[in-house]
Formats: structure tokens, sequence, C-alpha cells
């Protein structure tokens, strides 16, 4: 009729009928969507109708946004996020650790201040590379914060030397044990991921800083090893993916 007769008043009105219930319809499922697109066909404008499209888009349009904050937050949770950034971060870490093990057991144990302070800037010196090589592709508020906790902690690590170097009142001993108890504090603050983690590897330099104190004479032996230690209990399981 309405193509005969195209301005057939009741032929329209039962068309908007039509097309009201297909929208009421379409906004019952949650349809935005096509209800807008229904609504440009009706013949005359219904306030009632239109206000109730808009406010299901708006609704539509505000838990879209509140869904990618949530998987925003998760994603800066997720330990799977940014896993080959952590592991190139640690796994170099981890060497340079060895490594260390490896000099003070076998060439030379830290006779001085100042080799305590050689050792302390070369760990600093990597540890700021490292991350500054790989901060761009650091995708998580995780590897974020593990980053500037671990670059903080030789820079402090490299103070304390450097402090104890100008003042000549500090042993070896007594700079390790300091070593290992403010190693102690930032590994709670590096395991946060993995909260397991973090009382295993704060009792493991507490108990290193307790040890050097009951044999001084090794100190740089026993500081070693406790690093060591505490690079592998923090790598396997920070370079670890999740399932």
């Amino acid at each position: 009729m309405l193509a005969v007769e195209p301005e057939h008043a009741a032929a329209k009105a039962l068309l908007d009928q039509v097309l009201l219930r297909m929208i009421r319809l379409e906004l019952s499922e949650g349809h935005s969507g096509r209800a807008r697109a229904l609504m440009a066909d009706l013949s005359d404008h219904h306030p009632a109708v239109a206000a109730e499209v808009k406010a299901l888009e708006e609704q539509q349009a505000l838990a879209a946004l509140e869904q990618e904050k949530l998987q925003a937050l998760r994603r800066d949770h997720d330990l799977n996020v940014g896993l080959r950034a952590r592991v190139t971060v640690l796994v170099p870490v981890a060497i340079l650790g060895v490594a260390l093990l490896g000099w003070v057991l076998i060439l030379a144990p830290i006779a001085s201040i100042k080799d305590a302070v050689l050792l302390a800037a070369v760990y600093s010196v990597v540890m700021t590379v490292t991350a500054a090589a790989v901060w761009r592709r650091v995708e998580s508020a995780v590897n974020r914060r593990l980053l500037k906790v671990a670059v903080m902690c030789t820079a402090t690590i490299l103070l304390h030397r450097l402090l104890a170097l100008h003042n000549g009142d500090s042993t070896v001993a007594s700079v390790l044990r300091g070593d290992a108890l403010l190693l102690a504090v930032v590994a709670t603050a590096l395991t946060l991921p993995v909260r397991w983690l973090g009382p295993i590897a704060s009792a493991l330099m507490v108990s290193t800083a307790v040890a050097i104190a009951r044999w001084p004479t090794a100190a740089s032996t026993l500081f070693a090893v406790g690093v060591t230690s505490l690079l592998i209990c923090l790598t396997l399981p920070l370079a670890a993916r999740r399932r």
C-alpha cells in the first residue's frame, strides 16, 4: 500500500508499530546498533524509544570501557605478559651472578672495600644498561616495577659500599652483612608477583647475613653463595611461564 500511496497515514502507523516492536525486541536482546538502524525507518520521531536506545548505547559504552580497564589491569599483573623482556633481564644478571661466585671462590675473595665497590659498580652498570635496553619493550606494570626495584637495589648497594669506603671504618664482613640484609628486604619487593617466593628469598639473605656475622673471615664466599642462590631463586619462578 505504501508503494501505491506513500502518504497513507494508516499504513505508516502500522509500519511504525511493527518497527517499534522490532526496536524493543532488539533493545531487550542488547542490540543497540540494530535498534538504531531500525529507528531510521520510522516515519515519526519517538522520543521515548530514542531515549531507550541512547541509554543502552551509553550503558554498553561504559561496560566496554570497564572491560578494557579490567583487561589492562589483568595484563599488568599477568606474569605471562612480557615474559621475553623479563627473561632478557634475568638471564644475563643470573649469569653475572654465577661468574661472581666463580671469581670469588676460584680466583680471589673480596679482600677489601675497594673490591666490593668494584663488583657493585659492575653489577649496577650491567643492571642499568640491561633495564634501559628493554624498557620500551616492557608491557606490564609488574615488569616495570621489577626493573625499577632491581636498578635501585644495585645502585643502593653501590652507594652503601662507597660510603663505607669513604668513612674507612667498616670491614668487608660488615659491608657484606649490610648488603645481605638490604637484599632480604628487596627480595620481598622483587618476588611480589610470586607471593610464596618472598619469604624464601628473604630468609635466604637473612641467613646469609647471620652466617657472615658468625664467620666473618669467609664473608666474601658466603655472600657470593647467598647472592647466587638468590638469583637462581628469583630467576626460575619469574622467568617461567605460568599456566
